[in-house]
C-alpha cells in the first residue's frame, strides 16, 4: 500500500503542474470536499451527538494558554504546508496577474474551513459512541475503527471516511513530491521523468521502515521523547522538527536576505494591490521568526525533555 501511494503520487507530478497536478486536483479536491460534508452530515446526525457538538464549539477560555497557542501554531505550520517548501515551489508557477495576496488569503480560508468541517465529522461520532477524545495516529487508527464498528450503517461511514484520509493523504504527497522533483528539473536539468522516478524510488525507500514498523525496538525504546517505532521517528523529524526549521529559515530568507522590498514588488506585481504591505514587512521580518523559533523550541522541549 505504502508503494501504491508513492507510485500514484508520482504518476500525478510526472504529468506536470498543469497535465498532471492541476488536472488531478480539479477533480479530486471537489470529491474530497463533498465527502467531508456528507460524513460531517451523518455524523451530527447521530444520537448523541449533540455532547460532542457542544465539546467542540462551546469554549473553555481555561484551555487558552500558551502551551495550546503554540501546538496551534504547529499545526498551522504542518497544515498550510509551510516550511515543506510547498509553497514556495507552486507560487513559482503562478502567473504574473495572480494577486498573491488574495490567492494566499483563499488558501488560509479554505483550510480553515475543511478543518471545522474535519471537526464536525470526527468529534460528534466520538460523543455519540462514548469513546474518549484522542488525537493523531490513536484517533484516525484506533478510537475511529471501534466508532465504524458500533455506529448504524458504520461499515460505509468508515468506508467514506478512509477514502477520504486517502485522499487527503495523496494529495498532500503529490504536493510534497514536486517539491524535490522541480529542484531536480530547473536547477539540476534533469528531465521531470528521471526526476520523478529518481524521488519516488527514495521516499518509497525512506518510507518503507516506517510503514513496517509495529514494535518496539531496544535502541528506540532508549531514545528520550521517540516512541517505540521508525514511524515514531520519522514523525517526529519531519512532521514536527524540520517543518519549524524550514519555516524559519523562509521567513529570514524573505525579510533579510532576498528582502521585503522585493517580496513586495513581486506581489504588486500587475499593478496588485497589496495593502497591508507595512503591517506584513514588519511580520515577516521580526515577528514570524521569533514565534517559529518558540514553536521550533517548544516542540523540542516537549519531545525530547518533557517527556
Amino acid at each position: 500500500l505504502h508503494a501504491f501511494m508513492v507510485f500514484m503520487a508520482a504518476f500525478v507530478v510526472s504529468g506536470g503542474v498543469k497535465g498532471g497536478i492541476e488536472r488531478f486536483s480539479k477533480w479530486l479536491m471537489p470529491v474530497l470536499f463533498g465527502l467531508l460534508i456528507l460524513l460531517a452530515i451523518r455524523s451530527v446526525t447521530l444520537d448523541g451527538a449533540m455532547e460532542g457538538l457542544r465539546f467542540y464549539l462551546y469554549p473553555d477560555f481555561s484551555k487558552v494558554t500558551g502551551v495550546m497557542v503554540l501546538k496551534a501554531m504547529g499545526q498551522a505550520l504542518f497544515s498550510l504546508s509551510l516550511g515543506m517548501g510547498t509553497m514556495i515551489t507552486y507560487g513559482s508557477y503562478l502567473s504574473k496577474k495572480e494577486n498573491i495576496a488574495t490567492s494566499a488569503a483563499w488558501i488560509t480560508s479554505f483550510d480553515v474551513l475543511v478543518s471545522i468541517l474535519a471537526g464536525f465529522a470526527i468529534v460528534p461520532a466520538v460523543a455519540a459512541m462514548q469513546q474518549s477524545y484522542a488525537q493523531g495516529p490513536d484517533l484516525i487508527f484506533k478510537v475511529l475503527p471501534s466508532i465504524f464498528g458500533s455506529m448504524p450503517g458504520g461499515y460505509f461511514f468508515g468506508l467514506g471516511f478512509f477514502i477520504l484520509v486517502i485522499i487527503a493523504a495523496l494529495t498532500s504527497t503529490v504536493s510534497i513530491l514536486e517539491v524535490p522533483v522541480a529542484y531536480f528539473v530547473d536547477e539540476r536539468g534533469w528531465s521531470r521523468r528521471q526526476a520523478v522516478t529518481f524521488v519516488a524510488a527514495l521516499a518509497w525507500l525512506i518510507g518503507t521502515p516506517a510503514a513496517l514498523s509495529h514494535g518496539a525496538t531496544e535502541f528506540l525504546t532508549t531514545l528520550p521523547g521517540i516512541g517505540a517505532s521508525f514511524f515514531d521517528v520519522i514523525s517526529t523529524a519531519f512532521g514536527d522538527i524540520s517543518l519549524s526549521v524550514g519555516a524559519f529559515f523562509i521567513a529570514l530568507f524573505t525579510g533579510w536576505v532576498w528582502g521585503v522590498a522585493k517580496a513586495s514588488k513581486e506581489i504588486e506585481s500587475e499593478g496588485n494591490a497589496f495593502v497591508v504591505r507595512e503591517t506584513w514587512s514588519f511580520l515577516v521580518r521580526f515577528v514570524a521568526p521569533i514565534i517559529i523559533l518558540i514553536v521550533f523550541l517548544y516542540t523540542v522541549w516537549a519531545t525530547f525533555i518533557d517527556s
